[in-house]
C-alpha cells in the first residue's frame, strides 16, 4: 500500500472549526489537543473514535458529484489519506510516522457534521465513505506527507478462527490461514454456526448484533432523520436528536452486556 497523509485536522471542542496541522502527536486516547482525547467531543463519552481517517479520494468524489467542498476540514475527520484503502485497515495495525494505530470500525456520517458545516446534503454525501475509526496502539508523532504502512492483521487468531470484531462482519477479510493447504480458510461459517448452536449462544449473539446495529452503524439515526426531514417544524428534528442519542446509548449498553455474557459463558465452559 503506497499511501500517505495528505492533511491533519484537530479541534479542542465540539462544534468548533477544525484546525489544520502539519504534524501532531498521537497519544493514548487520541491526538494531542483533539476534542475526543480531551473528552469534549460531541459524542463523548458514549461514542468515541480516538482518531478518524478519511480518504482524499472520497472527498474528491464528493466535490465532483455533490459540489460540496470539504477542503477546509468540514468532514471533521482527523487524518486525510491518499492512496490508502481504509477498509483494509480495519482489524489491522498500521503505522503513520512514529505512531502505530489499529483500525477498529467504520465511521458513518451523522447529522451533527452537516449541521456544524452548514452544508445541506453533507451527511448523505459522506454515506459509505465517511472513513474509519482507529485506536492509538503506540504513541508517536506523525506529519503531513508521512507514509501509511500496514502492519499486523488482527482479524484472525493463530488457529484460523475470526477474532471478535469491533467493526461488524468482515467477510471480505477472510485469508488463507492454513499454510500449505490451498483453498482452506480456517473454520467454515457452518462450523461457527454449529458451535454457536451447540453452545446455546444464539440469543447472546443476537443481543450483541442489535447493540452493534443501534450503537455503531448509524442506521437507526439515518431512519430517524429521514422521517424528521419529511415532517415540518424544528420539534421533530429535536426529537430525532434525542432518540438518536438514546438509541446509541442503549446500543452500547446492549453490546457490552451481550459481550460480557458471552465471555462469561466461554470462561465457565472452559476446562
Amino acid at each position: 500500500m503506497d499511501g500517505r497523509v495528505e492533511a491533519i485536522w484537530t479541534t479542542p471542542e465540539e462544534s468548533a472549526p477544525m484546525e489544520p496541522a502539519e504534524k501532531v502527536r498521537a497519544l493514548p486516547g487520541g491526538l494531542d489537543g483533539d476534542r475526543y482525547r480531551r473528552g469534549t467531543g460531541y459524542y463523548s463519552p458514549f461514542d468515541v473514535c480516538e482518531v478518524t481517517f478519511v480518504a482524499a479520494e472520497a472527498l474528491d468524489a464528493i466535490a465532483s458529484e455533490a459540489g460540496i467542498d470539504l477542503s477546509g476540514g468540514e468532514h471533521r475527520r482527523n487524518v486525510v489519506t491518499r492512496g490508502v484503502d481504509l477498509s483494509a485497515l480495519l482489524e489491522t495495525r498500521f503505522s503513520v510516522g512514529g505512531a502505530v494505530f489499529e483500525g477498529t470500525r467504520p465511521r458513518p456520517p451523522c447529522r451533527h457534521v452537516e449541521q456544524v458545516a452548514g452544508l445541506d446534503g453533507l451527511m448523505d454525501a459522506l454515506r459509505d465513505r465517511g472513513g474509519i475509526c482507529a485506536d492509538v496502539v503506540e504513541p508517536g508523532e506523525f506529519a503531513v506527507g508521512d507514509a501509511v504502512e500496514v502492519g499486523e492483521d488482527l482479524s484472525f487468531d493463530g488457529e484460523g478462527w475470526p477474532r471478535p470484531s469491533r467493526s461488524g462482519p468482515r467477510g471480505h477479510k477472510t485469508r488463507n490461514r492454513t499454510p500449505g493447504t490451498p483453498g482452506m480458510h480456517g473454520p467454515s461459517a457452518r462450523d461457527a454456526l454449529d458451535f454457536a448452536a451447540d453452545d446455546g449462544s444464539y440469543p447472546l449473539y443476537g443481543v450483541v448484533l442489535v447493540g452493534w446495529l443501534f450503537g455503531f452503524t448509524g442506521v437507526p439515526d439515518g431512519v430517524l432523520y429521514s422521517l424528521a426531514n419529511l415532517l415540518p417544524g424544528y420539534g421533530f428534528r429535536a426529537l430525532a436528536d434525542l432518540f438518536a442519542l438514546l438509541f446509541e446509548v442503549a446500543g452500547v449498553a446492549l453490546l457490552v452486556a451481550g459481550a460480557t455474557a458471552l465471555v462469561y459463558r466461554a470462561s465457565a465452559a472452559a476446562p
